[in-house]
């Protein structure tokens, strides 16, 4: 059973947004970078980055990638049938994403044929603005697009690879090795974050 009318209930809520919200089937397993980048096998894709992705054969990349999520989440819709995923990276202080996102998301809708898909919601930080969050989750709502995996706030540093072959996550291990404890806590501020984006807060 999906996630999506557990969100839509959940936003707005007493403490929503102040500690992780997580939702998941099972616990994301680990994969290491140097294992798919000595094959060239994943994309990376920056913050306000969003597009269609589809894996066919082996000459195609298998894997996308985003690494050092704090501020920004990503959102995915994957197509089972097609295995193609629309994938998208965004901050909610970006001026220019908006109209784009919806226009490029509409297009991945219409465009499978006999569809079967699920969403993806990963990122964020505690006691951040979440608007955004429930605009998405309305709009997968309304299409019947189940959510199977939510991870957001907290106070982590993500960094997060998908297999588009299959639709599945994994933690992105930047050392090629599991984390310590700590070690990926975010230490940085949101203005921080925006600047290195060159956006203004």
């Amino acid at each position: 059973m999906p996630f999506t009318n557990m969100l839509l209930e959940a936003i707005g809520s007493k403490g929503f947004g102040q500690a992780p919200f997580i939702k998941t089937y099972k616990e994301r397993q680990h994969i290491s970078v140097s294992k798919l980048e000595e094959h060239k096998d994943i994309t990376y894709i920056n913050p306000g980055e969003f597009g269609k992705y589809v894996y066919t054969s082996v000459k195609e990349k298998r894997y996308i990638g985003f690494k050092e999520l704090t501020y920004d989440f990503i959102f995915t819709v994957y197509d089972l049938n097609s295995r193609s995923v629309f994938a998208a990276r965004l901050y909610r202080k970006d001026p220019q994403l908006d109209k784009k996102l919806k226009d490029a998301l509409n297009i991945f809708f219409n465009s499978q044929r006999r569809p079967n898909f699920e969403a993806r919601l990963i990122g964020l930080q505690n006691k951040e603005d979440y608007s955004y969050i429930r605009e998405i989750t309305e709009v997968l709502s309304k299409r019947a697009v189940g959510v199977c995996e939510i991870d957001m706030f907290g106070d982590s540093i993500r960094h997060v690879a998908i297999d588009i072959s299959i639709g599945t996550t994994y933690n992105l291990l930047l050392l090629n090795r599991t984390y310590r404890p700590g070690e990926l806590r975010n230490n940085i501020t949101e203005d921080q974050f925006g600047r290195t984006l060159q956006i203004k807060s």
